[in-house]
């Protein structure tokens, strides 16, 4: 009974610093394997097999290694299915210890990783490391209306306690630098992004209105916007106790959630995603919005999928 991690695992061979992938699994393979170390289990035993989703994501890390010739930093966003994923490589294989982890923003997914036993890197600079995979949610994801790209929506929240939030800004920053964008979602294949979208903006308790009134001009009557609270029966401007947060240098921050009643718009038009996008970032006092496109050649979706599957 082993998980699909280890049946993965066992087919590459741990004594090679240059992950070389078996013919077995499609990849560029030199005869080297790395079985004995891939395949064992943690020491406590666990018989839980990997899900295959899981199993998927790893095979994505693996050929990136192979492709790098180095063991990539493996940088980890906020989401349930993220936690799933980080759940399921503690109880995989000892090899995954060898890869080292970071997070990306909260408190939250440190402590996952710690309580987990996964190693985790420098958590100070998202940049610092030149071969980093990034494994990120997305609440829903466009793979075909983006042109060169595969753009997602990330961070969609709700009034009431924020336990993992979605750090956009330092998302923004990994994103932009990384070798690779593993896309993990529970959605299927929907078209045109619409829905919800969070814009972080800049703003006290005077400010934030009048920036928000500058976004809302973008979309006319395209997009309800409300203030995100940490209170479940909050108002439309959040109050009472709305989320503050900050940016990199301390100024306070909000987070607006924007509810699109058809697709995403602007001015009444569906648009590209980058022109939306570009036109939210020129916004003055916005800091980032939860809609991001990685080019198609850095980009991996990964549709999860809640069973247990050998590969």
């Amino acid at each position: 009974g082993h998980g699909a991690f280890e049946k993965m695992f066992s087919l590459c061979d741990a004594g090679s610093a240059r992950p070389a992938c078996s013919p077995q699994m499609g990849w560029p393979g030199r005869g080297q394997r790395w079985a004995r170390k891939l395949g064992r289990r943690r020491g406590g035993g666990h018989g839980m097999a990997a899900n295959s989703s899981s199993a998927k994501v790893w095979e994505h890390i693996l050929e990136e290694a192979h492709v790098l010739g180095d063991r990539p930093v493996v940088c980890v966003g906020a989401g349930d299915l993220v936690a799933k994923f980080l759940h399921d490589c503690s109880i995989a294989s000892e090899s995954v210890k060898e890869f080292g982890f970071q997070p990306i923003g909260t408190e939250s997914i440190k402590q996952e990783l710690s309580l987990l036993g996964l190693r985790m890197e420098d958590t100070t600079d998202v940049t610092r490391h030149a071969h980093r995979i990034i494994v990120v949610q997305a609440d829903q994801v466009d793979e075909t209306g983006g042109e060169d790209a595969i753009w997602f929506i990330t961070g969609r929240g709700f009034n009431g306690p924020q336990t993992s939030p979605v750090d956009l800004q330092a998302l923004e920053v990994a994103l932009a630098s990384c070798s690779r964008v593993i896309i993990l979602t529970a959605g299927e294949e929907a078209g045109r992004l619409g829905g919800g979208l969070p814009v972080v903006i800049e703003g006290d308790e005077v400010e934030w209105e009048e920036i928000a009134e500058e976004v809302d001009d973008l979309f006319v009557t395209d997009a309800e916007i409300t203030r995100r609270s940490n209170r479940e029966d909050a108002n439309t401007r959040g109050v009472p106790d709305p989320v503050i947060g900050e940016t990199r240098d301390g100024t306070p921050t909000m987070t607006l959630d924007l509810t699109f009643y058809e697709g995403l718009q602007l001015m009444g038009e569906e648009v590209p995603y980058a022109m939306l996008q570009q036109s939210l970032k020129s916004t003055p006092g916005v800091v980032v919005s939860g809609l991001f496109g990685v080019e198609r050649n850095r980009a991996i979706v990964v549709r999860w999928r809640e069973t247990d599957a050998d590969m």
